[in-house]
């Protein structure tokens, strides 16, 4: 009830068979005074008419907008993972234009769920693209690349935000008449695109099919099969907590839950302060310490984990669109906080490594 702000409350009454009817009925009308007096506590307003919403959806021009902003995203991730010459990119941009036009002034289609989808898979893999050039690249002192990597992720997944937002502002999605269908596919495709991604960062000047099938032919060391084995551990346990019920949420999880819940206005999706964030700081780190690139792989699926969630956050327009900054907010606040607990944890581990191994072997 806090988390999401549910505009409608079903109340089934108590029906204790050891109880009598009146008594189960005295019970259920005490809870029902105790939630309404504790509502009341938390702000909400019960004494006011419900204000009347537009009943109008996407205008032609809005849609049309709102189609020439993700042909204009989706055609720079399309250049940068690709690295497609000017002609090419020129061209995309000509036919997705006119495409854009007939199906929404001539055929009149319904684009909504079609634009935020696409939304909520482009700016997920554009924000991780832009961050593995951004690592590849830069010269940059620690704390600066970790600001400019939170600046990367953060902003171009609340363009993506916003753009969802625009999508799904017609009134029968904000009162959950109408859904979002297309979730499940928001959540795996930035996945596979993160691989593409991560090889056309450091594919150099080679054909970006000839790098990936010449990875492929190599032979994995025992380090490189771990971290597989870790990854498709970790992509199991995700898609099994991602509405398929099949991981259970842990004790401790819904412990921490319920003390998010009780102290924030809008409790922080654990994706983005326990793997996101987390997964970031570290390959920052780990990559500025170290320069290996199978680090930012496996970790990097972690990273796009964190900008699935925060951009679907958005997806849920039946939930007000201040709860779900609120919720960003937050998860940004603790996920940061618990990525520089990282660090530290791999610096103090780092070091008593190098202190055991110098007193064991040297």
């Amino acid at each position: 009830m806090i988390d999401r702000r549910i505009r409608v409350v079903y109340i089934s009454p108590f029906k204790d068979i050891k109880k009598s009817y009146s008594t189960n009925l005295d019970n259920t009308i005490k809870i029902i005074g105790d939630f309404h007096r504790d509502i009341v506590t938390k702000g909400f307003v019960l004494n006011q008419d419900l204000k009347h919403l537009p009943t109008a959806g996407n205008p032609p021009w809005r849609l049309l907008m709102i189609g020439f902003s993700l042909l204009a995203a989706g055609t720079l991730y399309l250049g940068l993972l690709f690295k497609l010459k000017p002609p090419w990119i020129i061209g995309l941009l000509a036919v997705g234009a006119i495409g854009l036009i007939g199906a929404i002034f001539l055929v009149h289609m319904d684009l909504t769920k079609l634009f935020a989808l696409a939304a909520a898979i482009i700016y997920p893999s554009l924000s991780s693209l832009l961050l593995l050039f951004y690592l590849r690249d830069s010269q940059s002192g620690l704390p600066l690349k970790l600001l400019s990597s939170l600046g990367i992720l953060v902003t171009v997944n609340m363009i993506g935000a916003y753009t969802i937002i625009c999508s799904l502002s017609d009134i029968q999605f904000i009162m959950n008449i109408k859904e979002f269908t297309g979730v499940k596919l928001s959540f795996l495709f930035p996945l596979l695109l993160f691989a593409l991604n991560y090889f056309s960062c450091f594919s150099g000047q080679q054909n970006l099919f000839r790098y990936i099938w010449d990875v492929l032919n190599d032979k994995p060391s025992y380090l490189v099969l771990l971290l597989f084995f870790l990854a498709a551990g970790a992509g199991y346990y995700y898609i099994g907590r991602s509405g398929n019920n099949l991981v259970s949420v842990s004790g401790l999880e819904l412990k921490l839950r319920e003390i998010l819940e009780g102290n924030l206005l809008a409790r922080p999706r654990f994706k983005e302060i326990m793997i996101g964030y987390p997964a970031l700081f570290a390959a920052v780190y780990l990559y500025h310490r170290y320069r290996q690139e199978v680090l930012l792989f496996v970790l990097g699926f972690g990273i796009v984990i964190g900008s699935i969630s925060m951009v679907n956050s958005f997806c849920h327009v039946f939930t007000a669109v201040s709860i779900s900054i609120i919720r960003t907010a937050g998860g940004f606040t603790l996920g940061a906080g618990v990525g520089l607990l990282i660090i530290i944890t791999i610096s103090i581990t780092e070091k008593v490594t190098e202190s055991w191994i110098r007193r064991t072997w040297l």
